[in-house]
């Protein structure tokens, strides 16, 4: 049997070209595993993509994952183009394709970015009411995601891995075993021991302060903050690269680029063409790295460094569920990581 499917979960917006053009699989092999057709409906175990319309990783990851792993993409920005039901028998949710994935058929899960966008509610234009609409939808699918804890379903990350692991803890443990930098976070009050003009502030949730707009690790002067604000404060590192070392099941992959320091803006995002080059991490920081993600109790994430003139590594955040499927074109072998990736996820789910 040959089972043609439309897109890996509706109103997908592909953010590359290559995805764009992946937005139809041909499934030949499926599960020996098979239960009673029931209404026409095929039978098949999946593999569940908890994410968002624009998140491009899990576009790449669909395009190079093994076309015989039937995949449903759980939109949750576009949570309205979906059909829920739960009952004692367990949970569905069904596709404007006509696309099931159960408690039943869901053998594996990812856990990618599914809050990264808004969830969009058209049902009501009443604010009060469309909050309701969207803590209801939260709270059915949040139990879903216990259920699928507690199946050991998830590949990588668990679901929340940053709030379980936030950044004040993730310097907390990195004091044990990296350099760090000074930090303090103030409130209603001005800062103790960062008092030199020159430190740097940045965001700890990553909220936006206005439409579209974050903040970015900025040079400030303590002395002129506004206390009434929360501040996260760290010392600033004249830094002459920025490090980032993706981690993977003890495995691991690492780029650096020449560091910004023009102005007062010091986030690389910020910069339009940035350089990065593959590098080969020495040994005293591989098994450093081994040793905090050990502690961190997670085997997945990627880490950002910097490095000072005097060639002296500190540590800045882990993100336990970081972007990485970017850094493979900077790869002395393009495409080598999402492979190894997509060929982890292929292990777990015919394991």
């Amino acid at each position: 049997m040959i089972l043609k499917w439309g897109q890996h979960g509706i109103g997908h917006k592909p953010l590359i070209q290559k995805a764009s053009r992946a937005t139809r699989i041909t499934i030949e092999t499926i599960s020996k595993k098979k239960a009673p057709a029931q209404a026409g409906v095929f039978f098949c175990f999946m593999l569940l993509i908890l994410t968002n319309s624009f998140d491009a990783t899990t576009d790449i990851i669909i395009y190079k994952l093994n076309k015989n792993i039937p995949i449903f993409r759980l939109n949750l920005d576009l949570i309205e183009k979906y059909k829920i039901y739960y009952s004692k028998k367990g949970w569905e949710i069904c596709d404007s394709q006509n696309r099931k994935i159960s408690s039943k058929n869901c053998k594996k899960a990812i856990w990618r970015k599914p809050f990264g966008q808004e969830i969009e509610i058209s049902s009501t234009k009443k604010p009060k009411l469309k909050e309701y609409v969207k803590a209801e939808i939260l709270y059915i699918f949040n139990s879903i995601i216990e259920e699928l804890i507690r199946k050991k379903k998830f590949i990588f990350s668990y679901p929340n891995a940053e709030k379980k692991l936030p950044k004040i803890r993730q310097l907390e443990l990195g004091c044990k075993i990296f350099n760090v930098p000074d930090y303090e976070f103030v409130f209603n009050q001005k800062p103790e021991k960062l008092i030199n003009k020159g430190q740097i502030c940045k965001s700890l949730s990553g909220h936006e302060i206005a439409s579209n707009d974050v903040i970015y690790t900025t040079q400030i002067n303590p002395k002129k903050i506004n206390n009434q604000f929360p501040w996260f404060i760290q010392t600033h590192i004249k830094k002459q690269y920025d490090i980032t070392v993706f981690f993977m099941y003890g495995k691991m992959w690492s780029l650096r680029h020449k560091s910004l320091n023009k102005g007062s803006v010091v986030d690389w995002r910020i910069k339009k063409k940035t350089q990065w080059s593959e590098i080969s991490i020495p040994e005293q920081l591989r098994k450093k790295v081994k040793k905090y993600m050990n502690l961190c109790k997670i085997k997945y994430g990627r880490l950002d460094f910097c490095q000072d003139s005097k060639e002296t590594i500190w540590f800045l955040e882990v993100n336990p569920n970081g972007q990485f499927a970017w850094m493979d074109i900077w790869l002395k072998n393009p495409g080598s990581l999402t492979k190894v990736v997509c060929k982890k996820i292929e292990e777990e789910y015919f394991s």
